[in-house]
């Protein structure tokens, strides 16, 4: 019971989420290496930046924040195919550039840039990513697919981005 004269105190220290922009670009490129595919995120947004720690780390380093992926194969008329989806972590590292990353789901504390061209170490094979074995194995006579990243770091809300129909030349 508190009476006049006493003062109470938080005693603990409020953390605010800090909102993140959008990423303005999304790139998904395949070739030559048909299942071996490219991620890049580009952005302006400096609460991005922040996020992913990208002033306090080298190129080729891992970001900070997680990246959540969901691959989907599309038919003929770009409608989802049924059992042709998946679901996986990427982890973004810097490029040399500013306001642009590259992905790859192999979690490592760096990779040589190098590693991201054709034929790279740290490119992401479609057909053995996720929690579904091999989307691009079905009777689907289109390469398209459709592609979703969803950026989450700790004290910040979340940010994502939608590649609608890209052409990965898999089948």
């Amino acid at each position: 019971m508190l009476g006049l004269g006493n003062t109470l105190t938080a005693s603990g220290v409020t953390e605010s989420i800090i909102e993140l922009g959008s990423f303005v670009g999304f790139f998904a490129v395949d070739a030559p290496d048909d299942e071996n595919v490219v991620f890049a995120l580009s952005y302006t947004d400096s609460a991005i930046n922040d996020a992913l720690n990208f002033e306090g780390i080298s190129a080729g380093e891992k970001t900070s924040g997680t990246f959540s992926v969901t691959i989907t194969r599309l038919d003929s008329s770009d409608n989802p195919v049924a059992g042709a989806s998946t679901t996986g972590a990427l982890f973004g590292y810097k490029t040399s550039g500013a306001g642009a990353i590259y992905l790859s789901d192999q979690d490592q504390a760096s990779f040589n840039l190098s590693e991201f061209e054709s034929g790279g170490s740290a490119l992401v094979d479609v057909t053995t990513f996720g929690d579904v074995t091999d989307i691009t194995d079905n009777s689907v006579e289109t390469s398209n697919y459709t592609i979703s990243i969803t950026f989450t770091a700790p004290g910040y809300t979340t940010s994502a981005i939608t590649l609608a129909v890209v052409d990965l030349d898999t089948a």
